[in-house]
């Protein structure tokens, strides 16, 4: 399942790349590429379920690049982070081409079936907003 959805995100950029102005798409991709790299060398890393098996397997390509697990206090923030960082990658381009609407749709649907998995959904605010439970503090 996490395979398919890294699948549709990519299908989602490159796509959105395609339709949006090229002072757009280079302002776009910077955004999206560096902070795409940043959080998941930073806010993956400090996941309780980075070693345990990552519904999203980030925990097999972190480990090809050599990043380790490592107890962050900055989780909660950078969690925070991640939600600004997504809307912001998966709403831009619905400004140039409406029509991206149906991949995101499927990108939320698998998005929902790979949280309700999730062991730790209840510290995450996707798990909060896909599984309706409450925030707890890690």
């Amino acid at each position: 399942m996490g395979i398919l959805i890294n699948f549709l995100l990519l299908a989602y950029l490159i796509t959105a790349l395609y339709f949006m102005p090229p002072a757009f798409a280079s302002v776009y991709f910077f955004v999206s590429f560096t902070g795409f790299l940043t959080l998941r060398f930073t806010l993956c890393p400090s996941c309780k379920k980075y070693n345990e098996g990552c519904s999203l397997n980030w925990n097999r390509i972190g480990k090809f690049f050599g990043v380790a697990s490592c107890k962050d206090d900055r989780f909660s923030f950078l969690i925070k982070l991640a939600v600004f960082y997504w809307c912001f990658v998966f709403l831009f381009p619905l400004i140039f081409h409406l029509e991206l609407a149906v991949l995101l749709v499927f990108i939320a649907v698998f998005q929902y079936l790979n949280c309700s998995k999730c062991k730790i959904r209840r510290k995450c605010p996707f798990g909060r907003i896909f599984g309706r439970e409450k925030w707890e503090e890690r």
